[in-house]
C-alpha cells in the first residue's frame, strides 16, 4: 500500500531530505497548514517544515519509492542541507536552489523559472503514528 505525501519547501534548512529507496524517519504535519498554490486536500500527508509548531508534528518511518516535482517531473533525491537545496531530476543535471536570501530562486544560464517547488512523494513502509522503529 502506497501513501501520498505533499512536500513543500518553507526553505531556510526547515524541511527534509528525500532520497528514493531509503526507508527513513519523517516528521509530518498533524493538522494541515494552508498553503499557498496547491491543492493539497488530494495528499494523505504533509511533509513537517516548521520550527516554531512542534506540538503539531507527528514522526512515522516510510520508504520513498517516487518523488515527482510538477513541473520538472520525476526526482531522484532533494538535499536540503546548507544555503542552497540541490534537487536532482532524473532527466538531467542537478539544480540548485537558494534557500537563504532568496529562496526557490534559481541560479542557471538561459529561462529558467519554477513558481512552486512542492513535490508529491510517494511513500511505502509507513508506520504507525510515533512509532520508534
Amino acid at each position: 500500500m502506497t501513501t501520498k505525501a505533499l512536500w513543500t519547501p518553507a526553505w531556510y534548512e526547515l524541511d527534509q531530505t528525500l532520497l528514493i529507496g531509503v526507508r527513513q524517519k519523517f516528521w509530518f504535519f498533524r493538522d494541515r497548514p494552508e498553503i499557498q498554490n496547491t491543492n493539497y486536500s488530494s495528499f494523505d500527508l504533509i511533509f513537517f517544515n516548521s520550527d516554531n509548531l512542534t506540538d503539531n508534528c507527528s514522526v512515522r518511518y516510510a520508504k520513498v519509492d517516487a518523488i515527482r516535482h510538477f513541473q520538472l517531473g520525476p526526482i531522484l533525491k532533494v538535499d536540503t542541507a546548507g544555503l542552497d537545496y540541490i534537487f536532482f531530476p532524473a532527466s538531467g543535471d542537478e539544480i540548485i536552489v537558494n534557500a537563504e536570501e532568496s529562496p526557490g530562486a534559481v541560479d542557471v544560464d538561459g529561462e529558467f523559472e519554477v513558481s512552486d517547488w512542492s513535490l508529491e512523494v510517494t511513500l511505502s513502509d509507513l508506520s504507525d503514528v510515533d512509532a520508534m522503529v
